[in-house]
């Protein structure tokens, strides 16, 4: 889509809100079929030429089995027809599975044997219980049939229960190689093309650690989301589903850890500015850093106070600024006084929770493919103000997760994986001094006050490196309680015109998203989702 239909969309879901509708709603709008939809698939198959063909291999076991008559009638109910199903049952000989394969009388339903034939050009796992949509093979066909490169292609999916009613959407990003090494979030509906498939990963089944392996081989341009829910997986009644297996990823500093300097403007709000040197201090257990404090013009008796005491430490370094107040330019002014090999973005409004922080940040922002590192910035009620920033209709860009509990795992664990986002909060931000000065640090032209920090991880996004946000890191921010809000007319035109800046200069990448999804709510509370024209559905190959 354009950068027209985007600004578009975005006007027009912000002058009409609508209220959270119900799943069941939505799927009836946005997933189930109508008579004339099946009718126009009709018409586009008897115009393909090209057919690849579908291996699904159908696990169950002695528990399962009873299921498998829905799994294999959503499969037979396909309108795309070129698809074969092994059966791989574990457990003693079962009556009733015999019985129900010969119930179908397909003959592209067979039972999975060690030396069985592949038959399909891709092919997938899935178990019994779960449903397929009844145009999953047409959307997935249709795909690979136009970007006949891909290796890998996965979907969005929903949750079944024991009652049949539908619910709880997975609403995948695209390929996020962090976020599936915490946890695998490709699951139910997967295809692997069948040379990808025969080398790499019909050994493996569930085995996380070497799926993240094997993945890690495949070119991640070749990896491919569609994002329509065209999957049901079977669930119990509870809520498990909802926070799935997680592996908790670490990664170890340089043999020698790198100096790095923690930059933090302030003017005068002495006590903010206290208290968040103290805890910088007193709670860092990082063995070589040093904090570089920009004054901008502070008067406050306190402020005064507090910058002079902590100038006397040896770990400390005090520069100053003047003018009017430009975040990027102190932030600038900053760097040029700072001797580390690492740069730490930290607003004087924050304060440090834990002893590892910096440790945690450093280790990810020493990774060869990352650029900057984020946290997870939390309100003074214990909740959610930042865990990275999503595109968003009020201002363009939105924090993930806001306000949600601070002890929540988040939308399917997210809140407990370090994993890529579009942009992280400058309040909080490491950089390696070689990318900032790669990608020449912050726009004090143009973006004084606003999005700098948007600015500079797109910046860096734009040079191959991952902006990554590590959830485990935890910090306290009373947010632009130094600097207040934008809401007087000189504030507000000035925020208008760096909202330009910012569509102007990178257009359709504002709404590329390594951790969101087309059918989740661009409204400021994340992770909902959307009822606005943005939403993708499996009609969309339709038109």
């Amino acid at each position: 889509m354009g950068f027209l239909h985007h600004t578009l969309n975005f006007v027009l879901n912000k002058i009409k809100r609508q209220k959270k509708i119900s799943y069941k709603k939505w799927r009836k709008q946005f997933v189930e079929l109508t008579n004339e939809e099946r009718h126009l698939i009709a018409e586009q198959l008897n115009i393909i030429t090209s057919r690849p063909c579908f291996t699904l291999i159908v696990e169950c076991n002695n528990i399962s089995v009873g299921f498998i008559r829905e799994t294999l009638e959503s499969l037979v109910g396909q309108h795309y027809e070129e698809w074969t199903a092994l059966i791989k049952y574990k457990g003693a000989e079962n009556r009733h599975l015999e019985v129900t394969l010969n119930s179908f009388k397909d003959e592209r339903i067979s039972i999975y044997t060690p030396d069985a034939e592949i038959k399909g050009s891709w092919v997938g796992l899935i178990s019994s219980g779960d449903l397929l949509h009844e145009a999953a093979l047409f959307a997935i066909a249709k795909t690979v049939i136009e970007e006949d490169e891909i290796k890998v292609v996965y979907t969005d999916n929903d949750h079944v229960d024991s009652k049949k009613r539908f619910m709880d959407p997975y609403m995948k990003p695209d390929w996020n190689s962090d976020l599936f090494t915490g946890t695998n979030y490709l699951g139910l509906l997967t295809f692997f093309a069948r040379n990808v498939w025969e080398k790499s990963f019909s050994s493996i089944g569930s085995d996380h650690k070497a799926l993240v392996e094997a993945m890690s081989e495949i070119d991640s341009r070749l990896i491919v989301h569609v994002p329509y829910v065209l999957a049901s997986k079977r669930v119990t009644n509870n809520k498990d589903h909802l926070q799935p297996e997680i592996v908790d990823v670490n990664y170890p500093l340089p043999m020698k850890p790198p100096r790095v300097s923690v930059l933090i403007p302030t003017r005068d709000k002495g006590k903010l500015l206290k208290r968040c040197l103290e805890s910088v201090l007193e709670m860092t257990d990082y063995p070589d850093y040093e904090v570089v404090i920009i004054d901008h013009e502070s008067i406050e008796p306190l402020a005064r106070e507090t910058i002079d005491e902590f100038g006397l430490k040896d770990n400390c370094v005090i520069t100053s600024f003047e003018g009017e107040f430009n975040f990027s330019a102190m932030i600038n002014r900053g760097v040029e006084k700072a001797s580390g090999e690492v740069f730490v973005l930290l607003n004087n409004d924050t304060e440090v929770l834990q002893e590892f922080w910096l440790k945690s940040l450093i280790s990810q922002v020493c990774r060869e493919d990352v650029g900057v590192v984020g946290a997870v910035l939390l309100f003074s009620n214990n909740t959610i103000q930042h865990a990275g920033v999503h595109p968003n209709v009020d201002g363009l860009m939105g924090h993930g997760h806001k306000h949600w509990p601070a002890e929540s795992n988040g939308y399917f664990g997210r809140l407990r994986i370090p994993h890529q986002v579009a942009a992280v909060t400058g309040a909080c931000l490491a950089i390696e001094k070689a990318v900032w000065y790669l990608v020449g640090g912050l726009d004090e032209g143009e973006l004084a006050v606003a999005y700098n920090d948007i600015d500079l991880c797109f910046k860096v996004r734009n040079v191959g490196l991952k902006i990554i946000l590590d959830p485990r890191i935890r910090l306290l921010h009373h947010e632009s309680a130094s600097r207040g809000f934008d809401n007087n007319p000189k504030a507000k035109a000035r925020l208008t015109k760096e909202q330009d800046v910012m569509l102007s200069r990178w257009k359709d990448k504002m709404f590329l998203d390594p951790a969101y999804n087309p059918n989740l709510s661009f409204e400021n509370t994340s992770f909902r989702l959307s009822v606005y024209k943005n939403t993708t559905s499996v009609k969309n190959y339709l038109d």
